[in-house]
């Protein structure tokens, strides 16, 4: 009876180890914008997500902006490492064209993704898709630009 008790104690011990999240994370995110990330988690499941990041409008434009998420972390069942995650934020940053003079937006996104730590590496991958919306300067390239959906995949070093 003692070894059962003791065998079951220790698979949950592995079992809990293995989905037990980090409380930061520092990386690179490549996708729409490309960038610098920073994520900690604040408590339990929920975390703080920032984007420092680069991207083009299209043609000849191009933007700098900052973007923070507020992220709620669910554990997928029988998934090893692998989490869903959702969760609302904000954006805001400038845009420059050629031949234009530059502007600053400023909006809301959302995003919703899954992200995969490796076990016993502190490497986390994800990947997300973000839709989001211009508050503030949604007009370049002779187009308003209110709604947009962005992606990116995520590596960042867990600590």
């Amino acid at each position: 009876m003692k070894k059962i008790v003791l065998t079951i104690l220790l698979s949950a011990g592995l079992l809990w180890g293995a989905h037990a999240q980090y409380k930061h994370a520092i990386g690179i995110a490549l996708g729409s914008p490309s960038g610098i990330t920073y994520k900690t988690f604040i408590s339990g499941n929920n975390a703080l997500d920032f984007t420092l990041g680069y991207g083009w409008t299209g043609g000849d434009g191009e933007f700098f902006g900052i973007s923070g998420l507020y992220e709620i972390h669910s554990p997928i069942t029988n998934a090893n490492g692998l989490s869903f995650y959702y969760g609302p934020g904000a954006h805001i940053g400038s845009w420059h064209e050629k031949d234009r003079s530059d502007n600053l937006f400023l909006g809301i996104d959302g995003a919703i993704g899954l992200e995969y730590m490796i076990p016993r590496v502190p490497i986390a991958l994800s990947l997300d898709f973000r839709p989001g919306i211009n508050l503030i300067g949604n007009h370049w390239d002779d187009h308003y630009h209110y709604f947009f959906w962005q992606s990116q995949f995520g590596i960042k070093y867990t600590f």
